[in-house]
């Protein structure tokens, strides 16, 4: 018998950004490698890394750094977006951008 089960992934792209340009972009890969069983937990345990690194000294991306991100999507990116800012954020140069994915698994019994 199959069964189908939603989980929920955030993915995390790096761009690297001098002048509002990217310079160079790395794939993105799943946060920290795992997934989570709804996206309310996942929104969750994101949220708070996000406000512990801005804590920490991290940056917020400002409107151009972000609409220049957005160029290199191929579609409208699913932003994850609660409260008053985007889940991205910056350090140095380089920029943090999550997204959230809900994928179905085929489980066999």
């Amino acid at each position: 018998m199959n069964n189908e089960k939603s989980l929920t992934i955030i993915l995390v792209t790096e761009y690297i950004l001098f002048n509002n340009k990217i310079e160079n972009e790395r794939f993105s890969y799943i946060w920290k490698d795992k997934a989570f069983e709804n996206k309310d937990s996942a929104f969750a345990e994101l949220t708070e890394y996000v406000n512990s690194t801005l804590d920490k000294g991290a940056e917020q991306l400002t409107k151009e750094e972000h609409d220049e991100i957005t160029k290199y999507f191929n579609t409208t990116p699913i932003l994850i977006q609660k409260g008053s800012y985007l889940k991205s954020f910056k350090i140095g140069h380089t920029a943090y951008v999550y997204t959230v994915r809900t994928i179905s698994l085929r489980v066999n019994q």
